[in-house]
């Protein structure tokens, strides 16, 4: 056997189409018995771990750390019913997975994702692509195959016609093939670099730069380490942007093919769609435009041949049928030429999924019906493929199979009391152990969201910064979300990017926010340990107000200071680790204080008490919360040794 065959790879993936198709006819037209199709992770395990079956050599297929589609029988195919009386439907996962597919793959991404991977991945390499894939080397391995599986083992090109060069090719074809040699040294181990990304760490984000287009940003895109922004009838043509193509004024179903800094015209686009051009967006390669008009159609176009507007416009697919699935206006569109993919929403509140390689309705993702309103934004995450779509009034998600993976409505999820604007997902290959959705709203604000939160639909917001002053009509990532750039109605447009300095920050007022039961249990701790009775209530009032602890930070009162041109690296990096210690400040001075304070008055030991606490918590330079604490906790019985010890821990444990 072999751990590379079309076989293996269609027994995983017999629950989706195409590969449902392909396993019939590599079974003569019928699916295989029931009892051999994949229907457990264990029982997979168990076969191909090297226990009681040693001939099963199969791999992992890439869909195990991205799609969770092919473990659910989403096309209810018959697959029958195992010999034990058990049907063949999902695949039956492992408890830790809690029954989601999506927490499945989420896992094993991130288990390949682990440092312990990264440190191993190139000994895989060597076995499959590199040194010991041949030779004495691979025979040490105990990773030596078939001959046929090798390239160039056999010439077929030289065999006669006749059973064994059919035996040959069907032994090739069927039964694996060994990959190409790429290496003949050992390859190095993997390198991690830890800086930090848009999706994986918003709270470390700072502005870095800002322009103004003097009208409503539409659209914005990053190339190399500069960005253009573009105003709303603007659609740019990528990699470089210095193309983009806007609807026309004078001639309805028109559009005009400019120059970005010049604005010349470099041609007129005619008889695009029957009245005016209402939408337009183009795939991150820039090799498929997709335009929407106000009758309601979509149409996909090949732009992929230098200066395409010289020539007649070419329809994607033969014969450029309309794709008709709105009934109103088409507002906003998105393409993905990796996954042949369009969607576009419609003033109605319909979405629609596109296969643009065949030119047909893929799935109607959002009827509308006066549910959402006028879909104003929709993105695709360009590595697996999920849509999301918004409307004023809400935001869903699905997968790239069009399931339902995520929805929330303005005033039903928390933190979404504003409307929303603008939305948009990964550009590139970045992991992040969350999927994150990035949405825009009418107060400036930009919002992160996690999808499937606890394996069901809902969504949770994990970050929220203030991006603009006016509402955000744009916001994109850059490839490798290495930068955020946000664009509002006013013309403004502002790129944010990762800082460790700003993430030191970040992360000290997200502590504060968490310290919300130690405040509790300290301001109760303290006043009962002298007699003074404080209820949980009481104490639980003193910190309703906590979520003030964002306010500071909110509104920039802890941002960044500036590195002036004359200020060394070094002091300016101290300024910002003092700014982040702060924080210890700001809470005591904010919650604890007046219960300091007031035990002091009770002991009469006021000066000293109150003066050795505040010299504590100034001075204070450690990044550990429980360290404070303690530290803060001893601090207050030294200098009123009239306290009872262990007052602070006594308090934790009833809270």
């Amino acid at each position: 056997s072999h751990y590379s065959t079309s076989a293996h790879a269609l027994h995983y993936l017999v629950r989706l189409e195409p590969y449902t198709s392909f396993h019939c006819a590599l079974q003569s037209g019928r699916l295989d018995l029931p009892d051999r199709q994949f229907h457990s992770i264990a029982e997979s395990w168990e076969s191909s771990s090297g226990g009681a079956n040693t001939s099963d050599v199969k791999e992992l297929i890439p869909e195990f750390f991205y799609n969770p589609e092919f473990l659910r029988n989403v096309n209810n195919i018959d697959l029958g019913t195992r010999q034990d009386g058990q049907p063949v439907g999902d695949v039956v996962l492992p408890p830790w997975a809690k029954g989601d597919a999506a927490e499945f793959v989420r896992q094993n991404r991130a288990a390949l994702e682990s440092d312990y991977v990264s440190a191993h991945l190139h000994e895989w390499i060597d076995l499959v692509f590199g040194y010991k894939q041949r030779g004495k080397a691979a025979e040490e391995a105990c990773n030596a195959f078939y001959y046929l599986t090798y390239e160039g083992a056999v010439d077929v090109t030289r065999l006669e016609e006749g059973p064994i060069r059919e035996a040959v090719v069907a032994q090739i074809t069927n039964f694996g093939q060994t990959p190409r040699q790429l290496l003949s040294k050992p390859h190095p181990p993997r390198t991690t670099n830890p800086w930090p990304n848009v999706m994986t760490h918003p709270e470390f984000l700072h502005q870095a730069a800002a322009v103004n287009v003097g009208s409503s940003v539409g659209e914005v895109l990053f190339y190399g380490d500069r960005f253009i922004a573009y105003t709303s009838n603007a659609c740019p043509l990528p990699p470089t942007g210095e193309v983009c193509i806007v609807p026309h004024l004078g001639r309805p179903g028109a559009a005009a093919v400019l120059q970005t800094d010049t604005r010349r015209k470099n041609a007129v686009l005619e008889r695009l769609h029957d009245g005016s051009v209402s939408a337009m967006a183009t795939s991150p390669t820039g090799c498929t435009l997709a335009t929407g008009g106000d009758d309601g159609v979509v149409r996909v176009w090949d732009v992929s041949e230098p200066q395409w507007w010289n020539y007649p416009m070419r329809p994607l697919v033969s014969g450029g049928p309309s794709l008709t699935g709105h009934s109103e206006r088409v507002t906003c569109l998105s393409v993905s030429q990796m996954h042949g993919v369009c969607v576009s929403g419609c003033a109605g509140g319909r979405v629609v999924a596109w296969d643009t390689k065949r030119g047909a309705a893929l799935h109607v993702l959002l009827c509308g019906g006066g549910v959402g309103g006028r879909v104003v934004g929709v993105s695709i995450d360009e590595e697996s493929g999920t849509m999301v779509a918004c409307s004023a009034v809400g935001v869903w998600v699905w997968t790239a199979n069009g399931v339902l993976s995520g929805k929330m409505l303005r005033g039903g999820t928390s933190g979404f009391d504003v409307p929303c604007t603008s939305v948009c997902m990964r550009h590139g290959s970045v992991y992040s152990d969350k999927e994150l959705v990035v949405t825009g709203h009418a107060d400036g604000k930009v919002r992160f969201w996690q999808v499937a939160v606890q394996g069901n639909n809902t969504m949770k917001c994990i970050w929220t910064m203030r991006a603009t002053q006016g509402a955000v009509t744009a916001v994109a990532t850059s490839v490798g979300c290495r930068e955020l750039a946000a664009g509002d109605c006013n013309g403004s447009a502002v790129v944010w990017r990762p800082s460790m300095e700003q993430g030191r920050v970040a992360k000290a007022v997200g502590d504060v926010m968490a310290q919300r039961q130690m405040v509790q249990a300290f301001v109760r701790g303290l006043g009962c340990t002298d007699g003074f009775e404080i209820s949980q209530d009481h104490a639980r009032s003193v910190v309703v107000s906590a979520g003030d602890c964002t306010r500071p930070f909110d509104d920039q009162a802890w941002a960044l200071p500036a590195l002036h041109e004359d200020e060394g690296e070094g002091r300016g990096e101290d300024r910002q680790q003092g700014r982040a210690m702060g924080v210890y400040w700001e809470l005591y001075h904010r919650f604890l204080r007046d219960a300091v304070t007031n035990v002091s008055k009770r002991q009469k030991a006021e000066g000293k008490l109150l003066a050795d606490a505040d010299a504590f918590a100034a001075s204070w330079k450690g990044e550990d919360w429980g360290q404070f604490w303690l530290g803060l906790a001893d601090c207050i019985s030294d200098a009123c040794p009239e306290l009872e010890g262990g007052w602070l821990e006594g308090a934790m444990a009833g809270v």
